[in-house]
């Protein structure tokens, strides 16, 4: 079978691949619905099958869908993995837990925040003293969420956009869009309390991951840095053992999220970097020895991708507008976070492939450099 046949371009067609190849492999999953429907009136559930042992002590966890538009990349790996027998070579005492679709909300209505929109990797927080106080998100709320798609109001509001952009210089730009807890209905909103994926991957990792003593997480994202490649980033601070631990694991083309948000001289980049999904394992597992990153596929320059995502929340603040305005604007976001290319979704299968690699072999070691 053809690799790209994993992929999909809707939720329904890529939770009915991830439950046909688990059934296929003989695997049971564990389902966590969503009270919500999707946009078909579809069911929406997280999806969660373990591969191994409930009791083995290295544990490799893969993630798919914390930002909903971008689960159809890390899904169809996930789909694949199964369908390729990839379990059959597993280490001895080894398990994979595969949690697909972690935000099945965003993923049906194919938008990067879920139904309270809330960003998932702001809302892990301990609320609501891990609240960032950014001042200067308020200033641009009115121009960043455009007013109207097009037309003269649309135009005021870029220049007026440009204008702030150009006065606050890129580093003060990317101060006040790494996210926010001031304006529900904005960008890059973190959300008040724990919702419905912070509960359910609470859940999960109480139920699948306290018996190990050794864990790796894996969360698969799209939309920044070079096209098709993966940058794996981890959410420990630089310079502490984890960190050292996943750079001997996945070589020198790693970085830590503390880095990335340190060089927009962030004030508060510790609460920006606790609000990330990945810290989830770190908080609840504290007798385990965790290595959580990231892997972010680029896809479009960045200001393309923030001008879906833009466009996206438009919509999400105008429920009504008619439908072929909101297919327009869903089917923009998606390409925007998910180029239905060969040459992309090869560099994605075969990026994911070396990283799971790599931490399933780093699982195995007993020693680091440091």
């Amino acid at each position: 079978m053809s690799l790209l046949n994993y992929y999909s371009v809707n939720y329904l067609d890529c939770r009915r691949k991830f439950l046909a190849a688990t059934k296929a492999a003989g695997f049971s999953v564990d389902s966590f619905v969503n009270p919500l429907m999707g946009a078909k009136g579809e069911e929406l559930a997280t999806d969660v099958v373990l591969i191994g042992s409930i009791s083995a002590s290295k544990l490799l966890v893969i993630i798919s869908g914390t930002h909903g538009v971008e689960t159809f990349a890390g899904a169809a790996y996930q789909t694949g993995w199964i369908s390729e027998e990839r379990w059959q070579q597993l280490p001895e005492d080894t398990a994979v837990l595969l949690i697909h679709c972690i935000n099945p909300y965003g993923a049906s209505w194919r938008r990067r925040y879920n139904e309270d929109n809330v960003d998932l990797n702001r809302n892990f927080v301990v609320h609501p003293t891990g609240h960032i106080e950014n001042n200067l998100y308020a200033q641009i709320h009115p121009f960043i969420v455009p007013p109207a798609l097009e037309g003269e109001e649309r135009e005021v509001c870029e220049n007026a956009l440009r204008e702030l952009r150009h006065d606050f210089g890129e580093t003060k730009f990317m101060q006040a869009i790494l996210g926010q807890y001031s304006h529900p209905t904005g960008y890059g909103f973190g959300g008040w309390e724990p919702v419905w994926s912070n509960q359910t991957l609470a859940y999960i990792i109480d139920k699948y991951c306290s018996a190990c003593s050794r864990l790796a997480v894996l969360d698969i994202h799209t939309g920044l840095g070079p096209y098709g490649y993966g940058l794996v980033g981890v959410a420990h601070a630089p310079e502490s053992e984890a960190a050292v631990r996943a750079r001997q694991w996945f070589g020198v083309p790693m970085a830590t999220f503390a880095e990335v948000a340190g060089e927009y001289d962030f004030p508060d980049y510790e609460k920006y970097v606790d609000g990330l999904l990945l810290t989830a394992f770190i908080k609840n597992l504290p007798k385990t020895e965790v290595t959580a990153a990231g892997i972010e596929f680029g896809t479009f320059p960045y200001d393309d991708v923030l001008a879906c995502e833009r466009d996206e929340l438009w919509l999400y603040n105008h429920p009504n507008a008619d439908a072929r305005t909101a297919e327009q604007v869903r089917r923009k976001a998606l390409r925007g976070y998910y180029p239905q290319q060969r040459d992309w979704q090869e560099m994605v299968w075969w990026r994911c492939d070396q990283v799971v690699r790599q931490a399933l072999s780093g699982l195995q070691m007993t020693e680091i450099n440091l």
